[in-house]
């Protein structure tokens, strides 16, 4: 497999190959921690990107990421 070139080809490989793990992630909610799964990521960034293209965000569109860390 070729490296990946895009944070899509890095996300989607990521999420391809570790679809059989049980926690992709954790939120801390109300100080404590909830398990986020795999396919509850892939659904939370497909309404991301669809609420990204009702905005008008399209390919090429420059977006800019808000991360604490």
């Amino acid at each position: 497999m070729a490296d990946p070139r895009t944070l899509n080809e890095i996300f989607f490989g990521a999420m391809d190959r570790n679809a059989s793990r049980p926690v992709a992630m954790r939120s801390k909610q109300a100080d404590r921690w909830v398990d986020i799964s795999f396919a509850e990521t892939l659904e939370r960034v497909r309404c991301i990107a669809a609420g990204l293209r009702e905005l008008g965000v399209k390919p090429g569109s420059n977006v800019a990421i808000l991360s604490e860390n």
